[in-house]
């Protein structure tokens, strides 16, 4: 990835973010395909608003549609009829979200299916994966989303496990790819 910046205003600043073979205007606004489709609009709809990259949730997918359903079609850009940049958040969002249906420990994030109750678990490395398989172009790393009451210690906590997460997840983007 490389940013080229064009411009700044105060705190302000636009400029070109060069990613793969892509170029992104920014700032740049993101619709949200959390399964994989944009809500009420086409991909043809999506282009003509000069929408430039997408943005779509590792653990929806990956319970719904699925990998059999996302590997009928090649990819995720594929599913989608996209050609252009795709990011995919880890998952993180979900520990927050979904909060009375998890366990966050060391290895990662014990989760009760909201689809149908199953137990799953998800880590660092499996988030990688998933969105390795997706051939995501911007991945993020799994990390824990924490609610603004949430106590100075537990925060302090969340962010050295994060971060711990984000090493975890490099060490298994470099020996994926």
């Amino acid at each position: 990835m490389k940013y080229k910046l064009i411009k700044t205003r105060g705190y302000a600043r636009s400029g070109i973010m060069y990613i793969n073979n892509y170029k992104i205007k920014t700032p740049a606004f993101m619709p949200v395909g959390t399964y994989g489709v944009i809500k009420t609009l086409t991909t043809e709809e999506i282009k003509k608003l000069g929408t430039q990259i997408l943005l779509s949730n590792t653990f929806h997918i990956w319970l719904h549609p699925g990998n059999k359903i996302i590997k009928l079609h090649g990819d995720l850009h594929k599913y989608m009829n996209w050609n252009n940049p795709i990011l995919t958040d880890s998952g993180g969002f979900q520990i927050f979200s979904l909060k009375t249906l998890n366990k966050i420990k060391e290895e990662g994030i014990y989760f009760k299916n909201p689809n149908n109750g199953n137990k799953i678990f998800l880590s660092p490395e499996k988030s990688i994966n998933i969105q390795y398989f997706l051939n995501s172009d911007i991945a993020m790393v799994l990390d824990e989303c924490v609610s603004y009451l949430t106590s100075w210690n537990y925060i302090k906590h969340s962010v050295s496990m994060s971060l711990r997460w984000a090493k975890r997840s490099l060490k298994q983007f470099i020996k994926i790819k």
